[in-house]
């Protein structure tokens, strides 16, 4: 009975370790709303954006992303923009294996144009 019982906590834990929590996924719906009153070719941006995020595709939202970012935004538009980024950032560090350097390197640039800075030429 004790190696039964053993066996089945053994068995839980294993299951338990292998299944784990999900990876965290980035809600970018809120870009749709943001964006809602938008040019037809920044919308056709987002949509790009939210279908690459929500695939957890981000090297393929960067491009999207960055053709947004050169426009005039509003302030709501910088905000859903900023907390996207934060996310996205937030997801690449948490899941360092699925992601290459160039991806959190391209949001971080990102992020420092939305705030107004210079790109940095190296």
């Amino acid at each position: 009975m004790r190696f039964f019982l053993s066996t089945c906590c053994l068995l839980l834990v294993c299951v338990g370790v292998a299944c784990g929590p999900g990876k965290t996924q980035v809600d970018a719906s809120s870009l749709t709303g943001a964006f809602g009153d938008a040019s037809p070719e920044i919308q056709g941006h987002i949509s790009s954006v939210v279908s690459a995020v929500s695939a957890n595709d981000y090297e393929a939202a960067l491009g999207p992303l960055q053709a947004v970012i050169k426009n005039k935004l509003s302030p709501e538009q910088t905000s859903a923009l900023t907390a996207l980024l934060a996310d996205m950032q937030r997801v690449v560090v948490e899941n360092q294996d699925d992601f290459s350097m160039d991806v959190y390197n391209g949001l971080s640039d990102l992020v420092g144009t939305l705030a107004g800075n210079p790109p940095i030429n190296m």
